[in-house]
């Protein structure tokens, strides 16, 4: 996210923003998938879902706060506000690399096909 942001904040045609911003887009999908994994390891089937469905919310949640609060800051201009992601997602990121441990057991093997597509057959 934060390669795509610095793209669209110099970017010098309509071009490179469309660039900048579907790097941003991998970025957070990345990060979906990411925290998915965390949940995956953490935590036993039963209380998956759970989890699952939290995390969900709070993503629904941060997104339309995000819009609704975008509406207000109309005056800033359009650098400014990846400017600000910039910042924010480095902060996440530098965040996650020192204080996130490995949430996958140690003993564990890697993941088969098979396994990894067990919960998606319900």
């Amino acid at each position: 996210m934060v390669c795509g942001s610095l793209a669209s904040v110099f970017a010098q045609s309509l071009h490179w923003l469309i660039a900048g911003r579907a790097l941003q887009a991998f970025g957070v999908a990345t990060g979906l998938v990411t925290s998915r994994a965390i949940i995956g390891d953490r935590y036993p089937a039963d209380r998956m879902a759970k989890m699952l469905a939290s995390l969900t919310m709070v993503a629904v949640l941060a997104t339309r706060s995000h819009r609704c609060s975008a509406a207000s800051r109309g005056g800033f201009r359009l650098a400014a506000i990846f400017a600000t992601l910039v910042l924010a997602a480095s902060t996440v990121g530098f965040i996650a690399w020192r204080r996130l441990p490995e949430t996958r057991p140690q003993n564990a093997h890697p993941p088969r096909a098979r396994e990894m597509l067990a919960p998606h057959r319900h």
